[in-house]
């Protein structure tokens, strides 16, 4: 769980580009733009490194957790991560699909801000009164 929440920071980053774009092709590119927020790089990085002082410290995860570690659970660990991977991979892409199927994707250089796309895109299922309550039309 502590894995998915860390790298779901990750997927956060853009709604709609892959966590992977560009990862294959160019990875100086694609390790800038996880670098580009030295703070959340780093909190990533003491997420995923701290699962094993927890673990395998005998002290630590003795008597503090009350647990010991783990050896064929990590098969399950994962694989889990990869589906969860795969899960957001897949509605960015969906979302993606979606949102050029219906013209509302600009061609790279367009200028247009993605708050102002998500707004455009789902501003009908929201009341535009002057009260602000948020209800559906």
């Amino acid at each position: 769980m502590m894995w998915i929440f860390v790298f779901f920071a990750w997927e956060l980053v853009d709604s709609r580009l892959s966590f992977f774009h560009g990862a294959f092709r160019n990875t100086k590119k694609w390790a800038s733009r996880l670098w580009r927020n030295p703070f959340l790089f780093w909190s990533v990085a003491a997420g995923v490194f701290s699962t094993f002082p927890t673990l395998y410290i005998p002290v630590l995860n003795r008597r503090v957790f009350l647990h010991t570690g783990i050896d064929k659970e990590w098969g399950i660990v994962y694989a889990v991560t990869v589906l969860f991977f795969a899960g957001a991979e897949s509605w960015k892409w969906a979302k993606r699909r979606f949102l050029r199927k219906r013209g509302l994707m600009h061609k790279k250089g367009a200028g247009t801000a993605e708050e102002d796309l998500e707004q455009r895109t789902f501003e009908r299922f929201y009341s535009s009164d002057s009260e602000g309550s948020g209800t559906e039309k």
